[in-house]
């Protein structure tokens, strides 16, 4: 069967016509371009199923008389409650996912290459009005994997439909770009992640979390978030296809567009930075730059006192007060190789391990005031704010681990020592927080 026959398209033969009659085409694109760094797209008016309509006598299905929803055996009921709808952020990237209550019991755009399950092949999302976009995020999701399911087994093609006439597609294969609403354990997508993000634990403790040091939130069910990068960026897109490829169906919560090229869902390894603050009394000059993707300072890492940092996307490991300190004024310090005590005085620089996609920003607040820098200056050498006044920069930026071990030279074996390295050029960030005083903390500063 011709998958393509089956798709609900109703206005994309008016749109691409309309462009062949002469639409300036460059003008399309400085008024599509996007003014914020991500654009969560409305899809109440695609979605064509929800939890609940479909749910009767004999068990949950997902429209009525449809397929039933599958389950892991009698011992686990099938159902589709558990999943988030309305506004949410994800991985640091807002999403607008159709709540059910407000869209007549629909929230999600489910297409399947079956036709007994009564659903559409294929639907194309038509878009209000052109978007530049760098990239597609979509939270999407399969049913439970059936018994004959494979990895890399192709469900659907993606294709976004730019204003200049062309087609960009992607396949949307099992196990790669999408996984199950409830994988099997140990089962995760190669090239997604689950919408819940860990974090990271900053206080030792024995319970698990303590243990493991990460943190996550409990959740039944899974969107998978997937990144589809255009191209040709800033390119507007005019509409967005869905065509199953397989009997399986696929639901779609929600797509998202982002205004930077790269992958929001792709981070960089935990970096150690050191940031220079401006004294307690100076304040931001002019307005602040303010990232559209910023969310409340319940999501900030306070530091000590008014000083707190956070990512829009991204997570803050840990972060402590710290000096930028002299070899000269490390050695003369009365308790040196023993750490510092904790000082409420306002520090002048924060020493932060931080991981982070290459479009986030590191927010800065002291005060009133608050300042953001672009995380891919700062992986650049060139971290600054607009005024000039917080200043990041790689702390250890040709970082190499050395493993040192003494040896007795009679008997061969490792023997307990200090070792005590020297270098010409050398910097030390010490922390405030790293003095011996109870179970499981550190002990010294951090030597980069």
């Amino acid at each position: 069967m011709n998958n393509r026959r089956r798709l609900q398209n109703h206005d994309l033969t008016a749109v691409v016509s309309n462009k062949r009659r002469g639409d300036n085409v460059a003008t399309v694109s400085r008024q599509a371009k996007l003014a914020v760094k991500y654009l969560p797209l409305d899809l109440s008016a695609y979605a064509n199923v929800g939890p609940e309509p479909g749910r009767g006598g004999d068990g949950w299905r997902w429209t009525p008389g449809g397929p039933l929803v599958r389950s892991y055996g009698p011992h686990d009921p099938p159902s589709l409650a558990g999943f988030p709808f309305g506004k949410h952020r994800f991985w640091g990237i807002p999403f607008n996912l159709s709540d059910p209550a407000n869209n007549q019991g629909r929230c999600w755009t489910v297409i399947s290459g079956d036709e007994k399950h009564g659903l559409p092949g294929g639907i194309t999302i038509n878009l209000p009005e052109p978007v530049a976009a760098g990239c597609l995020i979509f939270a999407h999701f399969t049913d439970v994997e059936g018994p004959a399911a494979q990895v890399g087994e192709l469900l659907a093609i993606y294709t976004a439909v730019l204003a200049d006439h062309r087609r960009v597609s992607w396949p949307i294969r099992r196990g790669f770009e999408i996984n199950a609403r409830r994988p099997s354990i140990g089962s995760r997508g190669y090239a997604t992640v689950d919408h819940i993000e860990l974090r990271p634990v900053r206080v030792a403790s024995a319970d698990r979390e303590g243990i493991t040091g990460q943190l996550t939130d409990e959740g039944s069910q899974r969107y998978w978030l997937w990144s589809a990068e255009l191209p040709a960026p800033g390119e507007p897109i005019v509409a967005i296809e869905l065509l199953a490829q397989a009997n399986d169906l696929l639901a779609v919560g929600g797509i998202t567009a982002a205004r930077d090229h790269t992958n929001p869902l792709r981070r960089s390894p935990r970096t150690g930075v050191y940031i220079q603050l401006p004294s307690p009394d100076r304040k931001s000059s002019g307005t602040p730059t303010v990232s559209d993707s910023d969310e409340s300072s319940s999501g900030e890492l306070v530091v000590v006192g008014d000083v707190s940092i956070a990512v829009d996307a991204g997570q803050v490991v840990r972060a402590t007060p710290a000096s930028d300190m002299t070899p000269a004024a490390w050695c003369a310090a009365p308790m040196r190789g023993w750490g510092e005590q904790p000082s409420v005085a306002p520090p002048a620089g924060v020493y932060a391990e931080i991981h982070a996609a290459d479009s986030a920003d590191i927010a800065v607040r002291r005060g009133d005031s608050r300042w953001t820098v672009p995380w891919r200056d700062v992986l650049q050498g060139t971290g600054r704010s607009a005024d000039g006044q917080v200043r990041i920069q790689v702390a250890h930026p040709q970082l190499a681990r050395v493993a040192v071990q003494v040896v007795d030279a009679d008997t061969g074996q490792a023997i307990p020592a200090r070792v005590h390295l020297r270098r010409v050029r050398w910097r030390i960030y010490t922390s405030a927080r790293t003095f011996a005083g109870g179970q499981c903390q550190l002990v010294s500063g951090h030597r980069r």
